[in-house]
């Protein structure tokens, strides 16, 4: 048992220094990392369909809330950025949060 082990450190040892190391190109990497992060992300999807009606109802709803203030308000650049981008979201919380008096007035215990 003693006679393997010591050939398996030796094996391993002669191939550590055999090996040459060549420097990592961080961008093949984070592209890597991105990549795995949407196949993931897909596959998670595809294993649970309902989540793709829950994130569509929670765009649906910030979407057509800002869309609806910034009408209101005649702000066109606003309308135009929220109805264009779509980013679960983002875009209209921010103008919600910014714009309008919103969040201010959300009160969830009436």
């Amino acid at each position: 048992m003693e006679l393997i082990l010591t050939s398996i450190n030796t094996a391993v040892v002669t191939l550590i220094d055999t090996t040459v190391v060549a420097p990592i190109d961080t961008t093949v990497v984070a592209q890597t990392n991105s990549q795995s992060l949407l196949e993931s992300f897909g596959a998670y999807l595809e294993a649970n369909p309902n989540m793709i009606v829950i994130l569509s109802f929670w765009e649906a709803l910030w979407t057509l809330l800002g869309v609806w203030f910034a009408a209101r308000n005649n702000q066109k650049v606003w309308f135009f950025a929220m109805g264009v981008l779509q980013i679960f979201g983002l875009v209209e919380i921010i103008y919600l949060a910014t714009q309008t008096s919103f969040f201010k007035n959300f009160n969830l215990n009436d």
